[in-house]
């Protein structure tokens, strides 16, 4: 007789996830945020930016690898594949000579 404990199942789950291998998706780390503009200029606020890249493998044919694309990450995962963040950054004073904002210290 056979009995199935724990230490089981804990294999099989071994072998699952090797078997899967790189066929999920996943999130790399993120970029590097972008710079902030010296002022805020249009009517919305200014915001800073960075992205991530995905990686795993969604298909394999002979002599070929088909990669997530960070849009199928996105949808896969339900994360976003970039993320914004407001600027802390004053007005730009409005220029009444050619109607254009000018950001402070600049004429």
């Amino acid at each position: 007789m056979y009995f199935i404990d724990d230490s089981d199942f804990l294999e099989c789950e071994k072998i699952k996830e090797a078997a899967q291998g790189d066929h999920c998706p996943v999130w790399a780390e993120w970029g590097e945020w972008s710079e902030c503009p010296p002022c805020n200029s249009g009517s919305n606020r200014a915001a800073k930016e960075r992205d991530r890249a995905c990686s795993g493998i969604k298909k394999r044919t002979v002599g070929s690898y088909i990669p997530f694309t960070p849009e199928e990450c996105a949808e896969e995962t339900g994360q976003p594949i970039r993320e914004k963040q407001v600027c802390q950054i004053p007005s730009c004073r409005p220029n009444f000579n050619n109607g254009f904002g000018v950001c402070p210290g600049r004429t």
